[in-house]
Protein backbone atom coordinates (compact mmCIF):
# COMPACT_ATOMS: atom_id res chain seq x y z
CA UNK A 1 0.00 0.00 0.00
CA UNK A 2 1.42 3.35 -0.79
CA UNK A 3 0.13 6.79 1.05
CA UNK A 4 1.01 8.48 4.27
CA UNK A 5 1.73 6.19 7.43
CA UNK A 6 -1.15 6.90 9.97
CA UNK A 7 1.33 6.80 12.82
CA UNK A 8 3.06 9.78 11.85
CA UNK A 9 0.88 12.27 10.35
CA UNK A 10 0.09 15.63 12.05
CA UNK A 11 -4.19 16.23 10.39
CA UNK A 12 -6.67 13.70 8.91
CA UNK A 13 -9.90 14.90 7.19
CA UNK A 14 -12.12 11.93 7.65
CA UNK A 15 -14.98 12.09 4.92
CA UNK A 16 -18.51 9.72 6.59
CA UNK A 17 -16.82 9.98 9.67
CA UNK A 18 -19.90 9.10 11.81
CA UNK A 19 -19.99 5.73 10.28
CA UNK A 20 -19.26 2.35 12.26
CA UNK A 21 -15.83 1.62 10.53
CA UNK A 22 -14.65 5.27 10.53
CA UNK A 23 -15.49 6.04 14.36
CA UNK A 24 -13.01 3.78 15.48
CA UNK A 25 -10.56 5.06 13.11
CA UNK A 26 -10.99 8.52 14.23
CA UNK A 27 -10.89 7.20 17.68
CA UNK A 28 -7.85 6.01 17.38
CA UNK A 29 -6.10 9.32 15.65
CA UNK A 30 -7.70 11.46 18.15
CA UNK A 31 -6.42 9.47 20.68
CA UNK A 32 -3.09 9.67 19.18
CA UNK A 33 -2.53 13.11 18.77
CA UNK A 34 -3.85 13.86 15.46
CA UNK A 35 -5.85 16.77 14.82
CA UNK A 36 -8.80 15.14 13.17
CA UNK A 37 -11.68 16.74 10.87
CA UNK A 38 -14.51 15.22 9.39
CA UNK A 39 -17.74 15.24 7.74
CA UNK A 40 -20.73 12.94 7.76
CA UNK A 41 -24.72 13.24 6.20
CA UNK A 42 -26.30 13.48 9.71
CA UNK A 43 -25.37 13.60 13.60
CA UNK A 44 -25.41 10.79 15.48
CA UNK A 45 -25.10 9.97 19.11
CA UNK A 46 -21.40 8.37 18.88
CA UNK A 47 -20.21 11.58 17.60
CA UNK A 48 -20.47 13.47 20.55
CA UNK A 49 -17.83 11.49 21.79
CA UNK A 50 -15.92 11.98 19.04
CA UNK A 51 -15.97 16.43 19.63
CA UNK A 52 -15.34 15.78 23.53
CA UNK A 53 -12.13 13.95 22.02
CA UNK A 54 -11.26 17.10 20.29
CA UNK A 55 -12.97 16.16 16.71
CA UNK A 56 -14.36 19.10 14.23
CA UNK A 57 -17.29 17.25 12.59
CA UNK A 58 -19.76 18.99 10.30
CA UNK A 59 -22.95 17.90 9.08
CA UNK A 60 -23.36 17.72 6.10
CA UNK A 61 -20.62 17.65 2.69
CA UNK A 62 -19.35 20.84 1.66
CA UNK A 63 -15.94 21.61 0.34
CA UNK A 64 -15.51 24.00 2.97
CA UNK A 65 -15.76 21.51 5.50
CA UNK A 66 -11.87 20.53 4.01
CA UNK A 67 -8.71 22.39 5.59
CA UNK A 68 -5.07 21.27 5.83
CA UNK A 69 -4.79 17.78 5.86
CA UNK A 70 -1.80 15.64 5.87
CA UNK A 71 -4.53 13.07 4.24
CA UNK A 72 -7.77 12.64 3.62
CA UNK A 73 -9.68 9.27 4.62
CA UNK A 74 -13.28 8.00 2.85
CA UNK A 75 -15.27 5.34 3.60
CA UNK A 76 -16.41 3.27 0.73
CA UNK A 77 -20.13 4.49 1.01
CA UNK A 78 -18.74 8.32 -0.38
CA UNK A 79 -19.38 8.68 -4.32
CA UNK A 80 -16.26 9.83 -6.39
CA UNK A 81 -18.38 13.39 -6.59
CA UNK A 82 -18.34 14.10 -3.30
CA UNK A 83 -16.91 17.60 -2.69
CA UNK A 84 -14.97 16.84 0.15
CA UNK A 85 -12.93 14.20 -2.01
CA UNK A 86 -12.83 16.34 -5.19
CA UNK A 87 -11.41 19.27 -3.20
CA UNK A 88 -8.92 16.51 -1.69
CA UNK A 89 -8.23 15.89 -5.12
CA UNK A 90 -7.72 19.78 -6.67
CA UNK A 91 -5.40 19.96 -3.51
CA UNK A 92 -3.07 17.49 -3.66
CA UNK A 93 -4.11 15.74 -0.89
CA UNK A 94 -3.60 12.21 -0.43
CA UNK A 95 -6.66 9.84 -0.22
CA UNK A 96 -7.05 6.27 1.76
CA UNK A 97 -10.29 4.33 1.82
CA UNK A 98 -10.64 3.37 5.51
CA UNK A 99 -9.43 -0.28 5.03
CA UNK A 100 -6.21 1.11 3.80
CA UNK A 101 -6.07 3.41 6.68
CA UNK A 102 -6.50 0.60 8.82
CA UNK A 103 -3.80 -0.99 7.24
CA UNK A 104 -1.63 1.53 7.64
CA UNK A 105 -2.01 1.07 11.45
CA UNK A 106 -1.20 -2.56 11.22
CA UNK A 107 2.06 -2.17 9.22
CA UNK A 108 4.30 -1.35 12.49
CA UNK A 109 1.76 -3.77 14.81
CA UNK A 110 0.73 -7.16 15.33
CA UNK A 111 -2.21 -7.67 14.15
CA UNK A 112 -5.44 -9.62 14.74
CA UNK A 113 -7.75 -9.30 12.05
CA UNK A 114 -11.56 -11.05 12.89
CA UNK A 115 -13.53 -12.15 9.90
CA UNK A 116 -16.68 -13.81 8.74
CA UNK A 117 -20.22 -13.38 8.13
CA UNK A 118 -21.64 -13.10 11.38
CA UNK A 119 -19.89 -12.40 15.11
CA UNK A 120 -17.19 -10.11 13.87
CA UNK A 121 -18.01 -7.58 16.01
CA UNK A 122 -18.62 -9.46 19.27
CA UNK A 123 -15.80 -11.83 18.77
CA UNK A 124 -13.01 -8.67 18.00
CA UNK A 125 -14.66 -6.91 21.00
CA UNK A 126 -13.57 -9.98 23.30
CA UNK A 127 -10.24 -10.11 22.09
CA UNK A 128 -9.99 -7.20 22.66
CA UNK A 129 -11.34 -7.03 26.31
CA UNK A 130 -9.55 -10.27 27.04
CA UNK A 131 -5.84 -8.84 25.67
CA UNK A 132 -7.02 -5.31 28.01
CA UNK A 133 -7.76 -7.77 31.07
CA UNK A 134 -4.69 -9.73 30.60
CA UNK A 135 -2.85 -6.36 30.98
CA UNK A 136 -2.09 -6.50 27.19
CA UNK A 137 -3.24 -2.82 26.73
CA UNK A 138 -3.91 -3.57 22.83
CA UNK A 139 -5.28 -0.61 20.12
CA UNK A 140 -8.78 -2.07 18.97
CA UNK A 141 -10.53 -0.84 15.94
CA UNK A 142 -14.56 -2.65 16.34
CA UNK A 143 -17.27 -2.24 14.20
CA UNK A 144 -19.71 -1.68 16.85
CA UNK A 145 -19.35 0.08 20.67
CA UNK A 146 -18.25 -1.99 23.19
CA UNK A 147 -20.37 -1.84 25.85
CA UNK A 148 -17.48 -1.91 28.64
CA UNK A 149 -15.48 1.01 26.87
CA UNK A 150 -18.34 3.09 25.35
CA UNK A 151 -16.08 3.42 22.68
CA UNK A 152 -15.48 1.92 19.33
CA UNK A 153 -11.74 1.78 19.48
CA UNK A 154 -9.03 2.97 21.43
CA UNK A 155 -5.55 3.41 21.37
CA UNK A 156 -3.22 1.20 23.58
CA UNK A 157 0.02 1.19 24.36
CA UNK A 158 1.38 -2.31 23.23
CA UNK A 159 2.28 -3.50 19.69
CA UNK A 160 -1.28 -5.10 19.65
CA UNK A 161 -3.98 -4.31 17.26
CA UNK A 162 -7.23 -6.42 17.18
CA UNK A 163 -9.73 -5.47 14.35
CA UNK A 164 -13.00 -6.19 12.64
CA UNK A 165 -11.78 -7.37 8.99
CA UNK A 166 -14.68 -6.62 6.69
CA UNK A 167 -15.47 -8.19 3.77
CA UNK A 168 -17.29 -5.94 2.01
CA UNK A 169 -15.44 -4.49 -1.01
CA UNK A 170 -12.79 -6.76 -0.04
CA UNK A 171 -11.59 -4.41 2.64
CA UNK A 172 -10.02 -7.05 4.36
CA UNK A 173 -7.43 -7.26 2.10
CA UNK A 174 -5.90 -4.57 2.68
CA UNK A 175 -4.72 -5.97 6.20
CA UNK A 176 -1.71 -8.34 7.18
CA UNK A 177 -2.53 -10.66 10.19
CA UNK A 178 -0.58 -12.24 12.66
CA UNK A 179 -3.32 -14.43 13.48
CA UNK A 180 -6.58 -14.33 11.64
CA UNK A 181 -9.85 -15.38 13.31
CA UNK A 182 -12.60 -16.42 10.39
CA UNK A 183 -16.02 -17.28 12.03
CA UNK A 184 -17.88 -18.40 9.51
CA UNK A 185 -18.81 -17.95 5.55
CA UNK A 186 -21.78 -17.70 4.05
CA UNK A 187 -23.58 -16.43 1.18
CA UNK A 188 -24.01 -12.26 1.47
CA UNK A 189 -22.80 -9.01 -0.16
CA UNK A 190 -24.05 -10.76 -3.45
CA UNK A 191 -24.97 -7.53 -4.86
CA UNK A 192 -20.92 -6.13 -4.46
CA UNK A 193 -19.36 -10.14 -5.14
CA UNK A 194 -21.89 -11.57 -8.07
CA UNK A 195 -21.42 -14.99 -6.86
CA UNK A 196 -20.68 -16.48 -3.62
CA UNK A 197 -17.44 -18.28 -5.24
CA UNK A 198 -16.29 -15.15 -5.70
CA UNK A 199 -16.80 -14.24 -2.13
CA UNK A 200 -15.17 -17.22 -1.13
CA UNK A 201 -11.90 -16.34 -3.53
CA UNK A 202 -12.02 -13.43 -1.42
CA UNK A 203 -11.91 -15.24 2.06
CA UNK A 204 -9.11 -17.55 0.74
CA UNK A 205 -6.95 -14.60 -0.34
CA UNK A 206 -7.68 -12.86 3.16
CA UNK A 207 -6.24 -16.18 4.69
CA UNK A 208 -3.39 -15.92 2.25
CA UNK A 209 -2.29 -12.95 3.86
CA UNK A 210 -1.59 -14.48 7.07
CA UNK A 211 1.96 -13.31 8.01
CA UNK A 212 4.61 -15.53 8.32
CA UNK A 213 4.35 -17.92 11.80
CA UNK A 214 0.89 -16.67 12.20
CA UNK A 215 -2.23 -18.52 13.20
CA UNK A 216 -5.24 -18.86 11.64
CA UNK A 217 -8.08 -19.86 13.87
CA UNK A 218 -11.08 -21.15 12.42
CA UNK A 219 -14.58 -22.74 13.04
CA UNK A 220 -14.72 -26.03 12.26
CA UNK A 221 -18.49 -26.04 11.76
CA UNK A 222 -18.81 -24.09 9.17
CA UNK A 223 -17.84 -26.27 6.18
CA UNK A 224 -16.64 -23.61 3.96
CA UNK A 225 -13.99 -21.46 6.11
CA UNK A 226 -13.13 -25.35 7.68
CA UNK A 227 -12.08 -25.93 3.26
CA UNK A 228 -10.15 -22.93 3.56
CA UNK A 229 -6.18 -23.45 2.65
CA UNK A 230 -4.07 -21.64 5.16
CA UNK A 231 -0.83 -21.11 4.92
CA UNK A 232 0.50 -20.66 8.59
CA UNK A 233 -0.62 -22.81 11.98
CA UNK A 234 -4.81 -23.64 12.27
CA UNK A 235 -6.67 -23.44 15.06
CA UNK A 236 -10.36 -24.83 15.27
CA UNK A 237 -13.32 -24.39 17.30
CA UNK A 238 -16.72 -25.48 17.43
CA UNK A 239 -18.88 -28.14 18.73
CA UNK A 240 -17.52 -30.36 15.78
CA UNK A 241 -15.68 -33.46 17.26
CA UNK A 242 -12.85 -32.63 15.48
CA UNK A 243 -13.01 -29.15 16.66
CA UNK A 244 -9.57 -28.43 18.66
CA UNK A 245 -11.36 -26.18 20.93
CA UNK A 246 -14.65 -28.27 21.41
CA UNK A 247 -18.15 -26.45 22.91
CA UNK A 248 -19.51 -29.69 24.91
CA UNK A 249 -21.84 -28.06 26.57
CA UNK A 250 -23.91 -24.31 26.39
CA UNK A 251 -26.54 -23.94 29.16
CA UNK A 252 -28.66 -20.50 29.08
CA UNK A 253 -28.60 -18.89 32.45
CA UNK A 254 -31.72 -16.28 31.78
CA UNK A 255 -31.16 -12.42 31.29
CA UNK A 256 -27.61 -12.48 32.87
CA UNK A 257 -25.56 -14.66 30.79
CA UNK A 258 -24.77 -18.57 29.86
CA UNK A 259 -22.21 -20.87 30.96
CA UNK A 260 -19.81 -22.82 28.21
CA UNK A 261 -17.60 -25.98 28.81
CA UNK A 262 -14.55 -26.14 26.56
CA UNK A 263 -12.30 -29.21 25.79
CA UNK A 264 -9.19 -28.21 25.01
CA UNK A 265 -6.74 -29.39 22.47
CA UNK A 266 -4.87 -31.45 25.50
CA UNK A 267 -8.54 -32.89 26.26
CA UNK A 268 -9.14 -31.13 29.80
CA UNK A 269 -12.73 -29.41 29.98
CA UNK A 270 -13.10 -26.05 31.08
CA UNK A 271 -16.27 -24.39 32.43
CA UNK A 272 -16.64 -20.15 31.74
CA UNK A 273 -19.30 -18.03 32.64
CA UNK A 274 -20.20 -15.40 30.15
CA UNK A 275 -22.42 -12.21 30.18
CA UNK A 276 -23.09 -13.09 26.51
CA UNK A 277 -26.60 -14.36 25.22
CA UNK A 278 -27.43 -17.31 22.88
CA UNK A 279 -25.29 -20.31 21.55
CA UNK A 280 -23.94 -18.47 18.77
CA UNK A 281 -21.68 -16.45 21.41
CA UNK A 282 -20.57 -19.72 22.54
CA UNK A 283 -19.06 -20.12 19.25
CA UNK A 284 -17.47 -16.49 19.81
CA UNK A 285 -16.23 -17.11 23.22
CA UNK A 286 -14.43 -20.44 22.08
CA UNK A 287 -12.96 -18.44 19.10
CA UNK A 288 -11.32 -15.97 22.15
CA UNK A 289 -10.37 -18.69 24.05
CA UNK A 290 -8.44 -20.39 21.30
CA UNK A 291 -6.59 -17.01 20.40
CA UNK A 292 -5.70 -16.33 24.25
CA UNK A 293 -4.18 -19.69 24.25
CA UNK A 294 -2.18 -19.09 21.44
CA UNK A 295 -0.79 -16.28 22.74
CA UNK A 296 -0.21 -17.77 26.03
CA UNK A 297 -2.45 -15.29 28.37
CA UNK A 298 -3.39 -17.14 31.81
CA UNK A 299 -6.56 -18.82 32.63
CA UNK A 300 -7.14 -16.45 34.98
CA UNK A 301 -6.97 -13.80 32.66
CA UNK A 302 -9.13 -15.23 30.27
CA UNK A 303 -12.32 -16.34 32.99
CA UNK A 304 -12.01 -12.43 34.22
CA UNK A 305 -12.62 -11.45 30.46
CA UNK A 306 -15.03 -13.69 29.74
CA UNK A 307 -16.91 -13.06 32.99
CA UNK A 308 -17.22 -9.11 32.91
CA UNK A 309 -17.29 -8.58 28.71
CA UNK A 310 -20.63 -7.19 28.48
CA UNK A 311 -20.93 -7.64 24.80
CA UNK A 312 -21.55 -5.03 21.60
CA UNK A 313 -24.29 -2.67 21.58
CA UNK A 314 -27.29 -3.80 19.55
CA UNK A 315 -26.93 -7.11 20.22
CA UNK A 316 -29.77 -8.44 22.02
CA UNK A 317 -29.74 -5.67 24.24
CA UNK A 318 -32.72 -4.95 26.04
CA UNK A 319 -33.91 -1.31 26.25
CA UNK A 320 -36.69 -0.97 28.05
CA UNK A 321 -39.85 -3.14 29.65
CA UNK A 322 -43.41 -0.74 30.09
CA UNK A 323 -46.40 -3.01 31.03
CA UNK A 324 -44.23 -6.13 31.49
CA UNK A 325 -43.74 -6.28 27.96
CA UNK A 326 -39.69 -6.61 27.11
CA UNK A 327 -38.61 -4.55 24.14
CA UNK A 328 -35.04 -5.77 23.01
CA UNK A 329 -32.86 -4.27 20.05
CA UNK A 330 -30.69 -6.34 17.63
CA UNK A 331 -28.41 -6.06 14.61
CA UNK A 332 -29.12 -8.91 13.19
CA UNK A 333 -30.24 -8.95 9.23
CA UNK A 334 -29.16 -12.04 7.68
CA UNK A 335 -31.31 -15.25 8.25
CA UNK A 336 -28.53 -17.37 9.83
CA UNK A 337 -28.04 -14.03 12.07
CA UNK A 338 -32.32 -13.80 12.66
CA UNK A 339 -32.61 -17.62 13.72
CA UNK A 340 -29.68 -17.27 16.30
CA UNK A 341 -30.74 -14.39 17.78
CA UNK A 342 -34.55 -15.34 17.92
CA UNK A 343 -33.41 -18.70 19.30
CA UNK A 344 -30.78 -16.59 22.21
CA UNK A 345 -34.37 -14.79 23.33
CA UNK A 346 -36.50 -17.78 23.29
CA UNK A 347 -33.66 -19.55 26.03
CA UNK A 348 -33.16 -16.17 27.90
CA UNK A 349 -36.33 -14.68 27.99
CA UNK A 350 -38.96 -17.01 29.70
CA UNK A 351 -41.99 -16.51 29.42
CA UNK A 352 -43.44 -13.69 32.24
CA UNK A 353 -46.68 -15.16 32.05
CA UNK A 354 -49.36 -18.15 30.98
CA UNK A 355 -49.52 -16.44 27.21
CA UNK A 356 -45.94 -15.03 26.20
CA UNK A 357 -45.73 -13.84 22.52
CA UNK A 358 -42.50 -12.86 20.61
CA UNK A 359 -42.53 -9.99 18.40
CA UNK A 360 -40.22 -8.86 15.91
CA UNK A 361 -40.05 -5.68 13.85
CA UNK A 362 -37.76 -6.32 11.19
CA UNK A 363 -36.00 -3.69 8.55
CA UNK A 364 -34.40 -5.83 5.85
CA UNK A 365 -30.64 -4.28 4.97
CA UNK A 366 -30.61 -3.79 1.00
CA UNK A 367 -33.33 -5.25 -0.90
CA UNK A 368 -30.54 -6.94 -2.72
CA UNK A 369 -29.94 -9.08 0.41
CA UNK A 370 -33.27 -9.97 0.73
CA UNK A 371 -34.05 -11.22 -2.64
CA UNK A 372 -30.46 -12.97 -3.23
CA UNK A 373 -31.63 -15.09 0.29
CA UNK A 374 -35.18 -14.99 -0.47
CA UNK A 375 -36.33 -18.61 0.51
CA UNK A 376 -33.73 -18.44 3.86
CA UNK A 377 -35.85 -15.30 4.94
CA UNK A 378 -39.14 -16.67 4.24
CA UNK A 379 -38.24 -19.30 7.26
CA UNK A 380 -35.72 -18.09 9.44
CA UNK A 381 -38.93 -16.10 11.59
CA UNK A 382 -40.59 -19.32 12.57
CA UNK A 383 -39.58 -18.89 16.20
CA UNK A 384 -41.92 -15.59 16.50
CA UNK A 385 -45.46 -15.59 17.13
CA UNK A 386 -45.89 -11.88 15.01
CA UNK A 387 -43.45 -10.75 12.00
CA UNK A 388 -44.12 -6.79 11.19
CA UNK A 389 -41.52 -6.17 8.40
CA UNK A 390 -40.57 -2.94 7.83
CA UNK A 391 -39.39 -1.29 4.27
CA UNK A 392 -35.73 -2.05 3.61
CA UNK A 393 -32.76 0.09 4.60
CA UNK A 394 -30.60 1.00 2.14
CA UNK A 395 -27.35 2.51 3.05
CA UNK A 396 -25.49 5.19 1.22
CA UNK A 397 -23.60 4.28 -1.81
CA UNK A 398 -25.89 1.08 -1.97
CA UNK A 399 -28.37 1.39 -5.02
CA UNK A 400 -32.07 0.30 -5.16
CA UNK A 401 -31.66 -2.77 -7.76
CA UNK A 402 -34.39 -4.07 -9.67
CA UNK A 403 -33.62 -7.02 -9.07
CA UNK A 404 -34.63 -6.15 -5.22
CA UNK A 405 -36.97 -7.66 -3.19
CA UNK A 406 -39.34 -5.26 -0.78
CA UNK A 407 -41.08 -5.97 2.18
CA UNK A 408 -44.18 -7.47 0.68
CA UNK A 409 -42.17 -9.75 -1.49
CA UNK A 410 -40.43 -10.86 1.94
CA UNK A 411 -44.25 -11.62 3.19
CA UNK A 412 -45.61 -12.87 0.17
CA UNK A 413 -42.65 -15.88 0.42
CA UNK A 414 -43.22 -16.53 4.09
CA UNK A 415 -46.00 -19.27 5.45
CA UNK A 416 -46.26 -17.54 8.91
CA UNK A 417 -49.78 -16.77 10.21
CA UNK A 418 -49.31 -13.61 11.48
CA UNK A 419 -46.58 -11.54 9.01
CA UNK A 420 -47.50 -8.06 7.75
CA UNK A 421 -45.62 -5.20 5.99
CA UNK A 422 -46.45 -2.46 7.54
CA UNK A 423 -44.31 1.42 7.92
CA UNK A 424 -42.68 1.88 10.75
CA UNK A 425 -44.85 4.30 12.28
CA UNK A 426 -47.93 1.50 11.95
CA UNK A 427 -45.88 -1.50 12.99
CA UNK A 428 -45.46 0.74 16.47
CA UNK A 429 -49.00 1.14 16.49
CA UNK A 430 -49.73 -2.40 15.98
CA UNK A 431 -47.66 -3.65 18.56
CA UNK A 432 -49.01 -1.24 21.32
CA UNK A 433 -52.54 -1.79 20.17
CA UNK A 434 -51.61 -6.19 20.68
CA UNK A 435 -48.71 -6.72 22.64
CA UNK A 436 -49.74 -8.69 25.59
CA UNK A 437 -47.91 -8.67 29.58
CA UNK A 438 -45.08 -10.85 29.21
CA UNK A 439 -44.73 -10.52 25.89
CA UNK A 440 -41.13 -9.81 24.14
CA UNK A 441 -40.80 -7.29 21.18
CA UNK A 442 -37.37 -7.68 19.02
CA UNK A 443 -36.67 -4.34 16.81
CA UNK A 444 -33.86 -5.89 14.28
CA UNK A 445 -31.62 -4.92 11.51
CA UNK A 446 -28.94 -2.96 10.68
CA UNK A 447 -30.15 -0.12 9.53
CA UNK A 448 -31.98 2.88 11.52
CA UNK A 449 -34.36 0.64 12.93
CA UNK A 450 -33.29 1.13 15.98
CA UNK A 451 -34.91 4.91 15.98
CA UNK A 452 -38.28 3.47 16.24
CA UNK A 453 -37.62 2.10 20.13
CA UNK A 454 -38.36 4.87 21.68
CA UNK A 455 -41.31 5.56 20.26
CA UNK A 456 -42.50 2.22 20.73
CA UNK A 457 -41.54 2.42 24.26
CA UNK A 458 -43.47 5.56 24.67
CA UNK A 459 -46.19 3.65 22.92
CA UNK A 460 -46.27 0.98 25.07
CA UNK A 461 -46.38 3.31 28.55
CA UNK A 462 -49.20 5.53 26.22
CA UNK A 463 -51.51 1.95 25.69
CA UNK A 464 -51.33 0.97 29.53
CA UNK A 465 -51.89 4.32 31.25
CA UNK A 466 -55.13 4.32 28.95
CA UNK A 467 -56.25 0.99 30.21
CA UNK A 468 -55.47 1.71 33.71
Amino acid sequence: MTGPDLDTIRSAHLVGIGGAAMTPLATILLQNGVQVSGSDLTDAPHLATLRALGGSIAIGHRKENLGPADVVVVSSAVPDDNPELVAAHAHGIPVLKHSQALGSLMRRRRPIAVAGTHGKSTTTALIAHLLDCAGWDPTFHVGAELVNYDLFGRLGKSDWIVAEADEFDRRFLDYDPEVIVITNVEPDHLDYYGSFEALVQAFQDFANRLRPGGVAVICADNPTAASLAIPGSRRTYGASDEADWQITKWEPRGVDGSRIVLRSPRGASETYDLRLLGRHNAFNAAAAVAVADHLGISASAVHESLTTFRGVRRRLEEVGRVGNITVIDDYGHHPTEVRASLSAVRAHWPAASARSDLWVLYQPHTEHRTASLLDEFAGCFALAEHVLVAPAYMPAGRVLSTDGARAQDLISAMSHPDARALSTDSAVAAIAEEAQPGDVVVVMGAGDIWQVEQPLLDALQAHVRALT
